[in-house]
């Protein structure tokens, strides 16, 4: 996709972004922006020039909240999907989709069995990490059996596989269709709510289990989040964790310096088209 049209869609997913700040600055429901999206928001007071990408967390409760009563407020054009609502969704997490619009990533088409939603916002639960570290070991490597059977339920055919890996890959979607995607989320899910329960005192740190990032990484005091901040996003603001500096430290180390050109021009590759 060339520079001007992801400029173009970046103010777009922005307008799915209005739409959940307005519902949640109404209901009283935390979020923040994380990952890329409050890298953006510190480093370049805005998207990160190569990426088109909004993601948020929420705290369980604010998630729950919003994902099976808030949403339900969005205006006409915009909906809220997840496993619970769609058996189709691959995603562990919820998406607001803008309805209508088309988002193509570079594989689409040697993966037509996804499905698309496309120009979207992500929406991750946080949630409690045991104090213990013997519990959280244990947690984490069954997060990650159910991460993995989706991966391998998913089976995603890239350009660069070789004729033997596209066909191990096929063969292996086909052995795996007698299990649902949804119960895979669901079972990821309950796993990942296990200490949910617990008083805070209990579980010091919250984690967006479902992200692609190490989860020793995501794993933080809740101080880093605290209460929400709002930063400047391009022409708006949008929340931030309260210590949003010690968030990117955490997850990036050195959060300031810039991939190299290459790396860039692979995030610029990553979408080849959209419409909306």
């Amino acid at each position: 996709m060339d520079r001007d049209k992801l400029r173009e869609l970046q103010f777009v997913q922005m307008l799915v972004m209005d739409e959940i700040h307005k519902i949640c600055k109404n209901k009283g429901l935390r979020y923040y922006l994380i990952g890329g999206s409050a890298l953006g928001a510190v480093r370049h007071k805005g998207f990160i020039p190569w990426d088109v990408d909004i993601d948020i967390a929420m705290p369980r409760k604010d998630y729950e909240q919003f994902v099976t009563e808030c949403s339900k407020e969005l205006p006409k054009g915009f909906v809220c999907v997840d496993y619970r609502t769609d058996k189709a969704i691959y995603s562990p997490h919820a998406l607001v989709v803008m309805e209508g619009t088309k988002l193509v990533q570079q594989d689409d088409i040697l993966n037509p069995q996804l499905k698309r939603y496309g120009i979207f916002v992500d929406i991750l639960p946080l949630d409690q990490c045991p104090n213990d570290n013997k519990q959280w070991e244990k947690q984490k490597k069954q997060i990650a059996k159910w991460a993995n059977l989706r991966y391998r339920k998913l089976s995603l055919i890239y350009a660069s596989n070789t004729p033997i890996e596209r066909a191990i890959k096929k063969i292996t979607r086909f052995m795996m269709l007698c299990l649902p995607m949804s119960y895979i989320n669901r079972k990821q899910s309950e796993v990942i709510q296990t200490y949910d329960f617990l008083a805070d005192s209990e579980c010091k740190r919250w984690c967006s289990m479902v992200s692609h990032y190490s989860l020793d990484k995501l794993s933080m005091p809740k101080e880093f989040f605290g209460e929400p901040k709002l930063m400047q996003f391009e022409n708006r603001e949008y929340y931030v964790p309260e210590r949003v500096i010690d968030y990117l430290t955490q997850l990036f180390g050195d959060y300031m310096k810039q991939p190299s050109k290459e790396k860039q021009q692979e995030m610029y590759d990553f979408f080849v088209d959209a419409s909306w």
